[in-house]
């Protein structure tokens, strides 16, 4: 899977944990202040990232800060999924 496919996979995750309607996810934008997550949604979308990539995020990203972008959370997920030891479920 390359990079775009991840990043479009990601997206979607997020649409639908956020249940955002707004029209174009830009890496800029923030999960809970731009995006409207709540505590709930994130962790739901945290946990959906982890089934889909078969990875483990670190325990600091279920705390759902509230300056976490897109591109941050993207660009943790690809790292991971480009690992071959630890931090796979």
């Amino acid at each position: 899977m390359n990079d775009v496919q991840t990043r479009e996979q990601i997206v979607e995750l997020i649409r639908q944990a956020s249940d955002s309607t707004k029209a174009e996810i830009q890496d800029a934008d923030h999960l809970i202040n731009d995006l409207g997550m709540t505590s709930l949604s994130y962790i739901e979308l945290i946990v959906g990232l982890e089934m889909e990539f078969n990875i483990a995020l670190p325990d600091d990203y279920l705390i759902g800060d509230d300056q976490q972008t897109v591109g941050q959370l993207v660009q943790a997920v690809e790292e991971l999924c480009s690992q071959s030891i630890g931090h796979v479920v």
